[in-house]
């Protein structure tokens, strides 16, 4: 949330339950989560990239290891990568994790730009977030204006397929996606 703090939600049961505080003061974003090594991945405010593992519940700070400037407000974990759009261009990062027992670093930061996405105007990729599905390495994408799109992650330079128009200016959609 926008204090830091981590919750579970169960959906079925439409409950939530506090796990813990993993910035404090901080509104975390960019996240993404690794499900087979129960790791959480974020940006905090000061551009820190983070991971929280939930087996010990501590938090591993990383520093800039992403080289931001600012915070992209999007990400997802999928294929030992953290995965981004820079802030309002056309390029997805993919950084690239390697481990030393538990503990992640990043071992090189790939860029593809992406063809046919015309970042300008209303279509700006002001986040909004990004959902990858993990059976397809399909990249969903909803921005702050609207525009929803995906991207094949085998081909990402050539596979951006728009799928609903950016809203104008309207910012009163929904922004968060996740599998």
């Amino acid at each position: 949330d926008e204090a830091g703090d981590l919750y579970e939600v169960n959906a079925a049961d439409k409950t939530s339950t506090y796990i813990t505080s993993l910035s404090p003061n901080t509104a975390t974003n960019a996240l993404g989560y690794d499900s087979s090594r129960n790791q959480l991945f974020f940006v905090d405010n000061d551009l820190n990239f983070q991971v929280w593992d939930r087996s010990s519940s501590s938090t591993t700070n990383l520093g800039n290891a992403l080289g931001i400037a600012a915070n992209p407000a999007n990400a997802d974990y999928y294929d030992n990568a953290f995965w981004y759009f820079e802030t309002n261009s056309t390029d997805l990062k993919k950084a690239n994790l390697t481990y030393s027992g538990s503990t992640p670093s990043v071992s090189s930061i790939d860029t593809f730009s992406i063809a046919g996405m015309a970042a300008t105007g209303v279509n700006t990729n002001t986040f909004g977030d990004i959902a990858i599905d993990p059976t397809s390495g399909t990249l969903y994408a909803s921005t702050s204006r609207g525009r929803f799109y995906s991207i094949d992650l085998a081909s990402p330079s050539t596979t951006f397929q728009q799928i609903a128009g950016s809203l104008g200016n309207d910012r009163s959609v929904g922004l968060q996606l996740s599998f």
